[in-house]
């Protein structure tokens, strides 16, 4: 944030709020944010003595201030001063809102650390203790037409409330980060470059100064903005540890509501823009009340524990600039099957995307067949190890040596089709929540088995068409799962940002994979099977320097993932486990965050040539 001129600026819009406008400026002197910053007020021609007021804080240079009566609206208001900011990010704040310690550190943090966040807010509360915005849930309900009526929105809507709603300021469930669909406009940070690419605060939208929002409401203009950005694939966040209070319901003076714009105004023009277009988080059923919905767009948010380069550059439109992806292949004394691998991966991958091998010690040729591989292709990278580093820790290396915006790895005895990745990555981009993507394939328990396939599962005879057939009939599809297999796993880079690299506990493989899905899982990310991709999978055999028994090692690692995890010793390998309590404890970094390794010299075969380059 060494950025010249101011990093963040604050935004008021004001009429006739003198004395709440008072507060909310004493307050902002009181707690300064510790970066370059700026205030601007834009009053829309008060006639309280507020002119008066600005002008003397202006020629103190305390605030900028924008003096325009023409401006009739809130929003208006909010945009006029964020066109006149100078900062990379924008706080919007209504007269009344009183910031408290270090109100900005989390938000901006958020903002700095993790590119994919469009905006984020705090907690706001009421003078009285309760909570008046923890995050925004979208609410809907539809009314059920009489016989022969066609459907209409008229007795349907969308809205917007609190989560925990009411409840006291420390509520356990106010006090964890997390990623909404919406959030309050009256205390919203947004990142510059995301407001302007929606167009700011609608038009349309906006209470006049003097209209009280409804307690524990979400404000349709900010919930607007947000449900926009979100379009745009921006993230929206509710970080508990920013605290405001509301000083008054009304936020206003003493008038009145004009008669020209009557209560119901802005929640009649925010239902006819999102009402069928929106997901509501929870669903209003008569007798019932609220149901949450098949589908709840409320996560965990976990903050990006790793930096990596070019995680920052977004562009317009809200999404990372489209880079290549990075597929991670280990290999040890397997040289058949890791020829069979390599071939059809070579064949089936465009090379935009680049290919990292982390051979582990091989002595049975698979080395120098990898050197001659990626002699004069450069999206081939080879890393070497002179000894076995482990199943998890090679890959670790791998997903630290890896650039593209989503990793994939890939295990030696892995046969991949035609358009296998690019089937995974849509699947992933189409899926925000996702973080992790999985194959249909031939060998593997659970979801991603596809029975009684057509074709030689020995020689390959016939993999191509059967696969291609799997793409037709399931386009599209995908599958909500626990668990994938680490066969064939793409992770996208923002989840390995929040939960680092495997746990090299599991050093020889299996139930890496498990603990993996779990801990995305308690960040708050989905794992989804691609139904129309299909990737053949070898012979189960595990490989390990030691060769033991495969049933032997299984058996061992289940013990490792037992003991992490808190699992009853007496529970037996194949035993159904309590889901629930495994994920009852949230998210704790110090526990499921796992380190890629350090980066030092060692010798790596790329683009033909020897080099030094990086491995751990």
């Amino acid at each position: 944030m060494n950025t010249p001129g101011p990093i963040l600026s604050v935004v008021l819009g004001s009429c006739n709020q003198l004395n709440l406008l008072k507060f909310t400026l004493l307050a902002l002197r009181d707690q300064k944010p510790d970066v370059p910053h700026e205030i601007i007020v834009v009053d829309c021609g008060s006639d309280d003595g507020t002119d008066q007021f600005l002008v003397g804080q202006a020629s103190s240079g305390a605030i900028r201030a924008i003096l325009d009566p023409e401006i009739k609206s809130r929003t208006s208001a909010r945009n006029q001063g964020a066109h006149a900011a100078a900062g990379q990010f924008l706080m919007f704040l209504d007269p009344g809102m009183i910031v408290g310690p270090r109100w900005w550190e989390a938000l901006l943090r958020t903002m700095d650390k993790d590119p994919r966040v469009g905006a984020a807010a705090g907690k706001i509360i009421l003078p009285d203790g309760r909570i008046d915005h923890a995050g925004l849930a979208l609410l809907e309900w539809w009314e059920q037409p009489a016989s022969g009526e066609a459907l209409s929105a008229y007795g349907s809507g969308l809205t917007s409330r609190s989560i925990l709603a009411g409840r006291q300021a420390d509520h356990p469930g106010s006090n964890r980060s997390m990623r909404v669909q919406a959030l309050s406009g009256e205390g919203l940070m947004v990142r510059a470059n995301a407001f302007f690419s929606v167009g700011g605060f609608s038009a349309r939208l906006g209470r006049d100064h003097h209209h009280a929002k409804a307690e524990f409401e979400g404000e349709p203009a900010g919930v607007d903005l947000c449900l926009r950005l979100g379009i745009r694939g921006w993230d929206c966040v509710y970080r508990y540890e920013s605290v405001m209070t509301r000083l008054r319901n009304a936020l206003a003076g003493d008038k009145v509501m004009p008669e020209e714009f009557p209560d119901h105004r802005d929640q009649d023009v925010f239902n006819s823009t999102w009402l069928g277009r929106a997901r509501g988080d929870f669903r209003i059923v008569p007798e019932q009340g609220a149901v949450p919905a098949d589908q709840t767009m409320i996560h965990n948010y976990i903050e990006p524990v790793i930096s990596f380069a070019g995680m920052g550059s977004s562009g317009s439109e809200g999404r990372a600039a489209r880079s290549m992806s990075s597929v991670v292949v280990v290999t040890g004394d397997d040289f058949e099957k890791t020829r069979q691998c390599v071939g059809a991966l070579l064949n089936h991958t465009d090379p935009e995307h680049e290919i990292i091998f982390v051979d582990c010690g091989s002595t049975d040729g698979t080395l120098q067949y990898l050197e001659e591989t990626t002699d004069n292709r450069h999206h081939c990278r080879l890393l070497t190890n002179v000894q076995n580093p482990g199943f998890a820790a090679a890959h670790n290396q791998g997903l630290a040596a890896a650039g593209g915006k989503h990793v994939i790895l890939l295990s030696s005895r892995a046969v991949v089709t035609p358009r296998w990745l690019e089937t995974l990555i849509s699947t992933a981009e189409m899926h925000p929540r996702a973080g992790l993507v999985g194959p249909m394939t031939n060998r593997v328990n659970g979801m991603q088995h596809l029975a009684g396939v057509d074709y030689d599962e020995t020689g390959l005879r016939g993999l191509n068409s059967f696969a291609a057939q799997v793409t037709e009939n399931n386009a599209g599809r995908v599958d909500k799962a626990m668990r994938l297999s680490g066969f064939c796993l793409l992770i996208k880079r923002d989840l390995m940002a929040r939960i680092g690299g495997l746990d090299e506990k599991f050093e020889m493989g299996n139930y890496e994979d498990n603990d993996y899905c779990l801990r995305g899982q308690l960040a708050g990310y989905e794992s989804l099977v691609a139904r129309g991709c299909f990737v053949h999978q070898g012979d189960d055999s595990v490989f390990t320097t030691e060769q033991l028994h495969q049933l032997e090692q299984i058996r061992g690692q289940w013990e490792i993932f037992k003991a992490k995890w808190g699992i009853p010793q007496s529970t037996a390998l194949g035993e159904p486990m309590d889901m629930a309590s495994l994920l009852a404890g949230g998210f704790q970094p110090q526990r499921h965050f796992q380190p890629l390794p350090v980066v030092q010299q060692s010798t790596v075969i790329t683009k033909g040539k020897e080099t030094q380059a990086a491995h751990a």
